[in-house]
C-alpha cells in the first residue's frame, strides 16, 4: 500500500497569482459560493502587504489546502474591529514589525481529520521576525479549542463590519513553538519560509 503523503510548500506573492484559481476554488468548497464582492480581490489585496507568505499542502497532484498571512503596517486599522478594547491600549499599538496576521486557513472537508490544518498552521508561523501573531476566527466551539490546544489565547469579540457576523480575536507570542508536534502528519517540506517576503 502507498502512502500518500503530505507536501507543504511555502510562497510568497508570486504564488499567490500563480495559484489564484485553484485557492478560490478550495475557498468556494469549503465556505460556499464567492459572494458578488467576493471574487478575489481580497487575495490580491492581502498579495500585496510587506510579510505576504502563503503556504500550502498537496496530497499527490491535488491542492488539499492553504494559509495565509502577512505584516500588519503601522497604519493598519485591524484593530478597529475589536468590540472590546483590552485593559492595555498598547495591545493594539502597530508599528510595521510588530504583528503577522493570519488570512484564511482552508482545509477541503474530505482531507481534514489528517493534522493538516496543524501543519499549515506552524509552517506559516515559523522563521517569523515579528513579536507575535493574531487571527480571527469563528467562534465556533470546536475551532476556538483546536487554537487554544495550539497556544492562542483570546483577546475578546470582533466585527470585520458593524453589521458581520461577530468572531473572536486571538493572540499568539512568537516564535511560535508548536502545541502538539507530535500531531503532524509525515511529508516533505519544499521550500524553506523566507523572513518578509514581499
Amino acid at each position: 500500500m502507498t502512502d500518500h503523503l503530505p507536501t507543504i510548500t511555502v510562497h510568497g506573492p508570486e504564488g499567490a497569482h500563480a495559484l489564484r484559481e485553484p485557492l478560490l476554488a478550495i475557498r468556494a468548497e469549503v465556505k460556499g459560493p464567492l459572494s458578488a464582492n467576493g471574487d478575489g480581490a481580497w487575495l490580491t489585496r492581502a498579495a500585496t502587504h510587506p510579510g505576504f507568505r502563503l503556504v500550502t499542502v498537496h496530497v499527490d497532484a491535488e491542492l488539499v489546502g492553504y494559509a495565509f498571512g502577512y505584516t500588519l503596517k503601522r497604519s493598519s486599522r485591524f484593530w478597529d474591529g475589536l468590540l472590546t478594547p483590552p485593559e492595555d491600549p498598547g495591545l493594539l499599538v502597530e508599528d510595521g514589525r510588530r504583528t503577522f496576521v493570519g488570512g484564511d486557513m482552508m482545509v477541503l472537508p474530505h482531507h481534514r481529520g489528517r493534522g493538516y490544518s496543524h501543519l499549515l498552521h506552524d509552517t506559516m508561523a515559523h522563521s517569523r521576525p515579528e513579536q507575535r501573531a493574531a487571527l480571527v476566527v469563528d467562534p465556533d466551539i470546536a475551532q476556538h479549542a483546536a487554537y487554544r490546544a495550539w497556544g492562542w489565547t483570546t483577546l475578546g469579540e470582533y466585527r470585520f463590519t458593524p453589521d458581520s457576523p461577530t468572531y473572536l480575536a486571538m493572540l499568539h507570542d512568537l516564535p511560535l513553538t508548536p502545541a502538539r508536534p507530535r500531531s503532524r502528519p509525515p511529508g516533505r517540506r519544499i521550500g524553506e519560509p523566507a523572513t518578509n517576503t514581499t
